[in-house]
């Protein structure tokens, strides 16, 4: 009988061992996944204030550096490309974590809305959360909703990935985080690349509104009722963008008619577009490119933003325990010597894209 179990526990090894290898090195990882995964390791109902939305958002708030000012904790639960269809689900998986006393969600993806002809963008995007996402009843409502077809791979993410040794590199990256307990940069990213420009519209004082479509002016009707339910303030805002061709100045223009929808239905929309001189901002030397800031614009945004939720929202310093305040500490430096990376080697020549990994945190290390 013993031999017999013996071999039954040897058969089992034989199994469990490399299935759990394939399960955890063989999945795609990126700064998404990276900053995702973070916010599970933030202590539970620590996170006072949290920024939902796209690219605009980690490219352009720190929140090592508002923790710094301010005083307050924030995380941006933020991926490339995020669109509106998601952004109830998100809210809802956060609060499952967090209760944060203020919600700032950055409206950029109403501007490109995700269509039935774009369904494989709209997938590819879901994955970059949900291949991240802890196994709940939020995890699989969103996936029941979002997806037609090949349902498994969104619970089992190396059925898609496997058989790419890239794979291996960022499992690597993802241990290391996981090894730290937490993200020291809360998942913000920044770049060298220079792109310098003319012709900037000035649109301070435009108010003309392009209607969105039916379907996406009822996802965000959707999404403002849902709003109403929380109890916590909701803030809608547009991060600043240069307004070059017309291409951008229509999606402009649909950010206008969203603000207006966020007003009637009684939500402050700050509209930075229409702000670049309260924020200080030049538009060839605080952007990397038309809808994203440097770390230079990072800095002046996330004051301006600490601001305002200082004066008129009153988000005052966080109640952190002895711990958590350390880490929060922890989080302020790194994020100064990132910017102090960053002018380093902003005009290196050589395009890098910079997001947290044991890389850059050695390099960081070498500036103390």
């Amino acid at each position: 009988m013993k031999q017999v179990c013996k071999r039954i526990a040897l058969v089992a090894l034989l199994i469990i061992l490399p299935l759990t290898f394939v399960c955890t090195t063989q999945n795609r990882v990126d700064h998404n996944t990276l900053r995702i995964e973070g916010f599970y390791q933030e202590e539970k109902n620590t996170i006072d204030v949290v920024l939902f939305g796209a690219s605009e958002v980690f490219t352009g708030y720190a929140p090592g550096y508002a923790y710094e000012q301010f005083g307050y904790t924030s995380y941006p639960y933020a991926i490339d490309a995020n669109y509106t269809g998601l952004f109830i689900n998100q809210i809802e998986e956060v609060l499952t974590r967090q209760k944060p006393k203020c919600i700032l969600i950055e409206t950029s993806g109403y501007a490109n809305p995700i269509n039935e002809e774009d369904s494989a963008t709209a997938l590819a995007t879901l994955r970059k959360w949900t291949d991240v996402m802890p196994l709940s009843l939020n995890k699989i409502r969103t996936i029941s909703q979002n997806v037609n077809s090949d349902k498994l791979s969104y619970y089992f993410p190396f059925i898609l990935y496997h058989g790419d040794l890239s794979n291996l590199k960022g499992s690597l990256v993802r241990f290391s985080q996981r090894n730290r307990g937490c993200t020291y940069l809360k998942g913000i990213t920044s770049t060298n690349q220079q792109s310098p420009c003319s012709g900037i519209m000035d649109v301070s004082d435009d108010n003309e509104c392009t209607a969105m479509s039916e379907h996406d002016t009822q996802i965000f009707l959707d999404l403002l009722e849902y709003c109403k339910t929380l109890d916590c303030k909701v803030i809608f805002v547009r991060f600043p963008h240069r307004i070059t061709v017309e291409s951008g100045y229509g999606r402009f223009k649909v950010q206008n008619q969203i603000e207006t929808l966020a007003r009637q239905n009684g939500f402050d929309f700050i509209h930075l577009d229409k702000k670049f001189q309260d924020l200080d901002l030049s538009p060839n030397e605080d952007f990397y490119g038309d809808s994203h800031l440097n770390v230079n614009g990072q800095i002046k945004l996330t004051t301006y933003i600490g601001t305002l939720l200082q004066q008129q929202y009153q988000i005052g310093p966080s109640d952190l325990s002895a711990t958590c305040k350390e880490k929060w500490e922890k989080s302020a430096q790194y994020t100064d010597l990132f910017f102090q990376f960053y002018r380093l080697h902003e005009n290196d020549g050589t395009v890098a894209w910079w997001y947290e990994n044991p890389n850059l945190l050695a390099s960081l290390d070498a500036l103390r």
